[in-house]
């Protein structure tokens, strides 16, 4: 599932996730992502989400799917996370990170390492 309130960028990592043989579920928001996860939950083998977002906290998001499933790999993004926040997810939650904007290689790369190391 891809999480972002960003439509263009909603779009192109769906793109890219798809081109790389993925099925994708996309969301628009936390609320849409809680939503989908209730739904699809038993469909669902990552979880690449924003962590900035203006309406409902991408942190927050992460942390509810962490604890409802620790072996959902999940991945944080952000354009405008400072260091810090970047090594706040991991705390929460999420098992990798990666900066917008970011290119088709490397989101499939962070993808296939957090699915190869997704706990049985």
């Amino acid at each position: 599932m891809v999480i972002d309130d960003e439509a263009a960028i909603l779009r192109l990592a769906g793109e890219v996730l798809r081109h790389g043989g993925y099925t994708v579920l996309s969301a628009a928001s936390a609320s849409e992502a809680v939503q989908l996860d209730q739904t699809n939950h038993a469909r669902l083998r990552l979880v690449l989400t924003d962590i900035m977002m203006p309406f409902g906290d991408g942190r927050h998001l992460i942390t509810m799917l962490y604890e409802q499933d620790p072996r959902l790999p999940i991945i944080a993004m952000s354009g405008l996370a400072t260091p810090e926040f970047q090594q706040e997810t991991p705390r929460r939650g999420a098992h990798a990170f990666v900066r917008k904007p970011f290119s088709a290689e490397e989101l499939l790369r962070v993808l296939a390492s957090a699915l190869a190391q997704k706990p049985g």
